[in-house]
């Protein structure tokens, strides 16, 4: 698991095994729904009628581009989980066991309203120059002026790079879209390494132990680390 890029890589000068729903994805590339909105200066939920979301739909990554995460992408979702499901299980509660297309549908519904909210931005990885899903990420406010990065990638396509052209992508649109914001962040379990590779490939400073680290999937040590990238000055 790692989980291209048309712009440089932004540099800095980051379950009890419980059955989770779908808004309790935040390992991953979801997040709680609710909260302030970072970047604007209203609360999630008031928004002038037409208004359109802080991040675009469309974020170019060179060897993927993150596509905001839609209905329409059911079926191609279900078949990147399948795909994956012994592998995502040990790190992420929500596919322990394999979620039904219901879930997935609830899901995906949730991730629109989120993002029409500006209280969590959801993303798919795509191949680029092809339509293939082969993972997700997402930016997902946690305080004031902090969002959280989360990412997966298909097992078949790992060691591609798309982790870390996605985790760019995304602490670039952070900066660029989100004017509150101030330092971004990546959490992973210490057992994780491949996880663990990507942050410091874009310049993100280790802060430490994740306190808050809890074992809700199988592979979990109960040891995680603390990534951050603040925003250049």
């Amino acid at each position: 698991r790692a989980v291209g890029r048309t712009q440089p890589r932004p540099r800095c000068p980051r379950r009890g095994r419980a059955r989770r729903s779908p808004a309790h994805r935040l390992t991953a590339i979801w997040s709680r729904p609710g909260g302030r909105s970072i970047g604007r200066r209203c609360a999630v939920g008031i928004r002038h009628p037409g208004a359109m979301a802080a991040l675009p739909d469309v974020l170019p990554a060179g060897s993927v581009q993150l596509r905001r995460c839609r209905l329409g992408n059911l079926d191609a979702l279900m078949d990147a989980v399948a795909r994956s499901q012994s592998e995502l299980a040990r790190w992420l509660p929500w596919a322990d066991p394999m979620p039904t297309v219901e879930a997935e549908r609830e899901f995906l519904q949730q991730q629109q309203r989120s993002f029409d909210a500006d209280e969590a931005w959801g993303y798919f990885l795509i191949a680029s120059g092809t339509d293939d899903l082969v993972g997700g990420a997402g930016l997902h406010p946690r305080a004031r002026g902090v969002v959280e990065i989360g990412y997966w990638v298909r097992t078949d396509c790992t060691r591609r790079g798309y982790a870390t052209a996605a985790a760019g992508a995304l602490t670039s649109a952070a900066f660029a879209h989100l004017p509150d914001v101030e330092r971004v962040v990546i959490r992973m379990d210490q057992a994780n390494v491949a996880s663990t590779a990507v942050p410091p490939k874009l310049g993100y400073r280790l802060d430490g132990e994740d306190p808050l680290r809890d074992i809700v999937a199988s592979a979990h040590s109960e040891k995680g680390w603390i990534w951050i990238c603040t925003r250049p000055q």
